[in-house]
């Protein structure tokens, strides 16, 4: 399929307008040199609605959306895997004769993850704007949907890029193929021909550590870099990590020199201000 094809399918699909996009999609000219490679940042942090929007926006769009084609008039989404309030909350709604929508956490769903099939689909025309043949997208990934998404975009597009997974929870194996489940279950609400299994990912779970949101040496390495060579603020749970991998693969030649690289930034960057003893002084080094 084509991108006016697959943006066919999505228009198809109620979708709540929460974001500004297309988020932009640049250079970062001295990291670039500094890395020897050419590197682009697509900026998720940019998507709204607050001041440090986040890949969250995608997929609320589509969860949102479909809330109200629902007619829910309450939501509910939780953090923690085993969180009683959150269900006791949602029966008590329920009870009351409320008509409750509820999101996964993370929004990884088979309706959120269409949101990074939307995405993936606004990066592969941006790439094909700027005249560059890209290698590689590089990403942090969490409870999976943003990776089922770009992996179903991919997947859909027949789109040559290899997409880089770093893992910031650790999951092991199995975490594929929950993923492939997930991105053929986006596929098929969306109507489309095409199926994932647990070889469509590349995935890496072995920069998570010391656990999730528990910054690393590494990690926090990375953001200070990024801050000092482009004025860019990644976060120590997710986008620093994901970064952290993608320069150890740079310098282990598993990225090679003059590769052309996306980062995707997902946002995220308020965890600076929460554990700022944890992080350290951006300063310091």
């Amino acid at each position: 399929m084509n991108t006016a094809s697959v943006k066919q399918l999505l228009q198809q699909k109620a979708k709540a307008d929460l974001g500004f996009y297309p988020t932009p999609l640049y250079r970062l000219n001295n990291l670039s040199k500094k890395l020897g490679i050419n590197l682009y940042i697509k900026r998720e942090d940019f998507s709204g609605q607050s001041l440090f929007g986040g890949n969250k926006i995608r997929k609320l769009e589509y969860l949102i959306g479909d809330a109200k084609e629902q007619g829910a008039d309450y939501i509910f989404t939780f953090g923690a895997t085993q969180s009683n309030h959150a269900m006791q909350t949602v029966e008590a709604c329920r009870k009351e004769g409320h008509n409750c929508y509820e999101i996964p956490m993370g929004g990884a769903s088979s309706i959120g993850s269409v949101g990074f099939i939307d995405g993936f689909v606004e990066l592969a025309e941006q790439a094909a704007d700027t005249g560059v043949e890209f290698d590689y997208l590089v990403h942090a990934t969490g409870s999976g949907g943003t990776m089922a998404g770009l992996v179903a975009g991919k997947k859909l597009l027949n789109h040559p890029i290899r997409i880089l997974s770093f893992d910031v929870i650790g999951h092991d194996s199995s975490y594929l193929d929950s993923s492939a489940k997930l991105g053929n279950e986006s596929l098929a609400w969306l109507g489309a021909k095409a199926c994932l299994t647990a070889e469509d990912f590349e995935h890496d779970n072995q920069y998570f550590l010391p656990g999730y949101e528990m910054p690393s040496e590494a990690g926090n390495d990375a953001i200070r870099l990024l801050a000092r060579e482009e004025g860019l603020f990644l976060d120590p749970v997710y986008s620093g990590k994901a970064f952290a991998g993608m320069l150890d693969y740079i310098e282990k030649g598993k990225i090679p020199q003059g590769s052309n690289v996306i980062f995707l930034h997902t946002g995220g960057a308020t965890a600076l201000f929460a554990e700022k003893e944890i992080l350290g002084n951006l300063l310091d080094k």
